[in-house]
């Protein structure tokens, strides 16, 4: 029986090629419940545990919101690469429909929920990218022909791997299908709660030794309903009545929902405060998580995105001048006080600028603002003995001009 309705499976599933993703046919398709697999647990209702739209949300939002653009390398100074045909493309228009911002996180979703997320990039006669459109990832099918690999996207026909931009998750598999048991315990859970809390918890239960007509239960029954939810209530036919309830803290019920949205965090890398599970937490604890977040989690979707970009936005005769970067310099920015700090340090030991600093911070330059400073009372030591000799000799000649001055000796 099994063997038949795997071939069914098969042949369904090649006349359905884009509607179902290969690797949670079993479960879209409802053939898993056939086959034995009780657990249903797909991206789309896997995206119902609020643990799971708030690690997804929280990425894919968070690499969104970073500035991506193209940069121009010349010698030692870089700029903004505004004059790249695909500049615009990239940091604000990738198409007619989608703001940047939409256009990064769409993709960005369906990489880290599905695994794989695609978009294909249309270009001009000279082939520079003039535009950029995300696609779902069940909507395109990655082959192998004779003359190559190829991608057979719904909309799009053919497309040939230097028009797909692809972002790819670990091993290129959803986390939701290799973690597919795991969060069904989820969706048990909040199914357990929803029947608990909308059908009422079982109180207790009526028994009796004797044997009971049909009549005679219905008799008790309705008796039992017509005293509603009176404090006292009269049991007749010799009936025992035996009180069974347990609370939703007995049960584990709220344990088992936060470990299992624990569990989340941990398949997703995102620390639980960023999604307000941990309620313990202090101030600090929350700005050391961020920037764990920002270092073990975004990091790595940030370089997967500046290394495809760059493969497939800037041309080969051009990478020596252009590069594609997505600045992470605000995930780092500490609070006031500690830039103050850092700012000071930084234009007294000459490596920034006034102007540099303002820029930083989002404010227009000033006059005079480019000079860097240097403070002067550090110097080498092999310099320290003509320092001192110098210093002897000038104070000997301000003494010998005025002696009762205070030199500052």
């Amino acid at each position: 029986m099994a063997s038949i309705l795997e071939r069914l499976q098969t042949a369904f599933q090649r006349r359905r090629i884009g509607k179902y993703d290969s690797q949670d046919f079993d479960v879209q398709s409802s053939f898993g419940m056939i086959l034995g697999n009780s657990v249903n647990v797909t991206e789309r209702t896997a995206m119902s545990i609020a643990a799971v739209y708030a690690c997804a949300s929280k990425i894919s939002s968070t690499v969104a919101g970073l500035d991506a653009q193209i940069w121009e390398q010349s010698g030692n100074s870089k700029q903004a690469g505004i004059t790249h045909p695909s500049y615009q493309v990239l940091s604000s228009r990738p198409n007619d429909y989608q703001t940047a911002f939409e256009f990064f996180e769409t993709v960005t979703a369906y990489a880290v929920l599905r695994g794989r997320g695609y978009a294909v990039i249309e270009r001009d006669e000279a082939g520079y990218a003039k535009s950029m459109h995300c696609v779902p990832t069940d909507e395109v099918e990655d082959t192998v022909t004779p003359n190559g690999r190829v991608f057979k996207v719904q909309g799009h026909g053919m497309v040939m791997p230097e028009n797909m931009i692809e972002i790819y998750n670990l091993n290129r598999q959803s986390p939701i299908s290799l973690h597919r048991e795991n969060l069904g315990l989820s969706v048990a859970s909040k199914n357990f709660g929803k029947r608990y809390f909308e059908d009422g918890q079982l109180t207790g239960v009526i028994s009796t030794d004797q044997p009971l007509r049909r009549e005679q239960i219905k008799e008790v029954r309705d008796n039992w309903r017509e005293q509603g939810s009176a404090g006292i209530k009269l049991v007749p036919h010799g009936l025992k009545y035996q009180r069974i309830s347990i609370s939703p803290d007995e049960a584990q019920f709220l344990g088992v929902q936060k470990f299992q949205a624990e569990e989340v965090c941990r398949i997703f890398n995102v620390p639980p405060s960023l999604i307000w599970l941990d309620s313990q937490t202090t101030y600090n604890n929350v700005e050391q998580q961020q920037i764990m977040f920002a270092r073990q989690t975004i990091s790595p979707w940030v370089q997967r995105w500046e290394q495809e970009l760059n493969r497939k936005l800037i041309q080969s005769r051009e990478a020596d001048r252009y590069y594609v970067r997505m600045n992470m310099d605000e995930m780092y920015r500490a609070d006031m006080e500690a830039r103050i700090k850092f700012y000071d340090g930084m234009i007294k030991l000459g490596v920034m600028s006034i102007n540099e600093v303002r820029s930083k911070e989002s404010l227009n330059p000033v006059d005079g603002g480019d000079v860097h400073f240097v403070q002067v009372n550090q110097i080498a030591l092999n310099q320290f003995e003509n320092h001192s000799e110098n210093l002897a000799n000038k104070n000997g000649s301000n003494l010998g001009e005025n002696p009762t001055e205070d030199d500052g000796i």
